[in-house]
């Protein structure tokens, strides 16, 4: 299928109740939201889980400085050490392995899934170390307010920074060299990332899109519908186009406030968008693609969870396996 992008679409992805711009100074405030101390993150623990033929998986803890409480914030992850071409050391069975870059896999709303494993063997395959995240606060939680989905985010984010604080501790893996990868809400917040956190050097955002306030009040995923309906009674809030304009009001933190600061290129950013899509509204998707200046893009007709699967397609997915060469280099 071509890459054509319908002229409607793109158009379309501007009506309605789009976010207000904001300036370069709002911005660098807002991004304020996000500070952490790095000097407090630390691995807590590390339980060997297997070995297999080309990577040993590790389950780890990091703990960190939490930018919304005085709580220590912690980040749970699994981590497939790729060691092909490495020495072991048969006495202790330790592992010298190639310094390799390192990918980020970002689950999806319902956390860690069987997918999200089968990729990173894949993508261990091709050449790299992988850090299979998950999120540690529950995306529905119905005691939520809606006014504290900032505080969800910034954790999110900086879960996610603590992973690379740790990564760049790792003598095995390239620093310069990490991206990410995330598919449904995973490919939302590798949007967010990408734009607060520079170290984050490619991102591939799988039906992820930006305006979050649109896709809570639009979106047909259960989980998403569950939580709203939730939050709508115990707010006593009656539409969900009442939902969309609370949120537009009380939430600091989108992707599209912070895509500007990083301007993606094609060489490092990619997306692959559904144009009928239920769950990451197809508008909100293409919101996003705008503000990153219109990275690399692969179109699917239909679906949301369909498009997820046929981008997984051997044929397909090889753009996904090429981006992250060009963009990060590999090591065989």
């Amino acid at each position: 299928m071509k890459n054509f992008i319908p002229l409607f679409l793109i158009l379309f992805s501007f009506q309605g109740l789009a976010l207000e711009a904001i300036s370069d100074q709002e911005m660098k405030k807002r991004l304020k939201l996000f500070d952490y101390d790095q000097a407090q993150t630390k691995k807590e623990r590390q339980k060997f889980k297997a070995i297999y033929h080309n990577h040993r998986a590790y389950n780890i803890v990091v703990t960190g400085d939490d930018p919304t409480s005085n709580n220590p914030l912690k980040v749970k992850f699994t981590y497939y050490k790729n060691t092909s071409g490495g020495k072991t050391n048969f006495k202790n069975m330790n592992v010298t392995v190639k310094k390799r870059p390192l990918i980020i896999i970002v689950p999806p709303i319902l956390d860690q899934t069987p997918l999200d494993f089968a990729l990173g063997k894949y993508l261990v395959k091709k050449g790299y170390h992988i850090f299979l995240m998950k999120f540690g606060d529950a995306v529905n939680d119905s005691k939520r307010p809606f006014k504290k989905t900032d505080d969800w985010a910034r954790r999110v984010t900086t879960r996610f920074r603590l992973l690379i604080d740790y990564a760049q501790s790792l003598p095995e893996i390239q620093k310069e060299n990490i991206g990410a990868y995330g598919m449904s809400l995973g490919g939302c917040l590798i949007g967010l990332f990408l734009g607060v956190e520079k170290r984050l050097k490619a991102g591939v955002i799988i039906v992820g899109g930006g305006n979050l306030p649109y896709i809570l009040s639009h979106s047909k995923q259960f989980v998403v519908t569950g939580y709203v309906k939730a939050r709508m009674k115990a707010e006593n809030i009656k539409t969900k186009d009442d939902v969309e304009k609370y949120l537009q009001k009380n939430i600091k933190i989108d992707s599209l406030y912070f895509a500007k600061r990083r301007k993606m290129n094609k060489q490092y950013a990619y997306m692959v968008i559904s144009e009928d899509d239920p769950a990451v509204p197809t508008r909100a998707q293409y919101e996003l693609y705008n503000a990153f200046d219109k990275p690399q893009l692969k179109l699917f007709p239909k679906g949301h969870f369909k498009a997820i699967l046929n981008n997984l397609k051997p044929a397909n997915h090889d753009h996904v396996f090429k981006f992250f060469v060009n963009a990060i280099g590999r090591v065989k």
